[in-house]
């Protein structure tokens, strides 16, 4: 007798079941780890996200500087020199010019009657018929009633007359040597410094130096023997 061999189809269908079986097993056991995850992640409270808490932006009003106006400081008021009323210049006495005729009565009428009078040097090389006239330390020189020079020696002046330059009698001689145009020479017959400015010219005290004299005699076309 043949021998029979077992059907084939029924080991396949073994096979099959048998794959369909191990499927559902791995089916299975990937589902229950995943539960398992899920549940620690609800546990674990690392592991749910933080938001962190919202922080307030407080944001301070923005204030303008306020600028205060600098402190203005008035400059210290200057002073001007006040210009005499009458002016002696190389020119002549205030309003009355030099060679004006008569002018004893011109003079008096800027100054009133003149306190002294008296008669000139003509040997000193003056113009002749030489007379002074005088008001304080104010001394104008005539020729022939003509007014020739005037000289001063002294600050005692006739009200509201001044010497032009306002250089007076005991100033610095250096203020006169500071003078536009001045050139201080030095007389050794007189011992003294001379100086023309304008038409006046500046005598100082006896010496040499300019920076240690001062102003000595201020005069006009003057008469001097030496």
């Amino acid at each position: 007798m043949a021998n029979r061999r077992p059907p084939a189809r029924k080991s396949s269908d073994n096979r099959t079941t048998l794959i369909l079986v191990l499927v559902v097993l791995a089916l299975l056991v990937a589902i229950g780890a995943l539960l398992v995850a899920l549940m620690q992640d609800d546990d674990d409270p690392v592991a749910q996200p933080t938001t962190p808490p919202a922080t307030e932006l407080t944001v301070e009003p923005s204030v303008e500087p306020t600028t205060e106006p600098p402190a203005t400081t008035e400059p210290p008021a200057t002073t001007e020199p006040e210009v005499p009323a009458i002016l002696l210049t190389g020119e002549g006495v205030g309003s009355v010019a030099l060679d004006t005729p008569n002018a004893q009565a011109a003079l008096e009428a800027l100054f009133g009657p003149a306190t002294r009078t008296e008669p000139g040097n003509d040997e000193c090389g003056g113009p002749g018929e030489l007379s002074y006239l005088w008001w304080g330390d104010l001394k104008v020189t005539l020729s022939a009633g003509s007014l020739y020079g005037w000289g001063v020696r002294g600050n005692a002046l006739p009200a509201d007359v001044g010497v032009e330059h306002g250089i007076g009698i005991g100033d610095p001689y250096a203020d006169v040597a500071a003078l536009p145009g001045a050139a201080p020479e030095y007389m050794d017959n007189f011992g003294r410094i001379v100086t023309a400015v304008d038409g006046i010219s500046y005598w100082s005290t006896e010496g040499s130096d300019v920076a240690a004299v001062t102003v000595f005699d201020i005069t006009v076309r003057p008469v001097v023997c030496g």
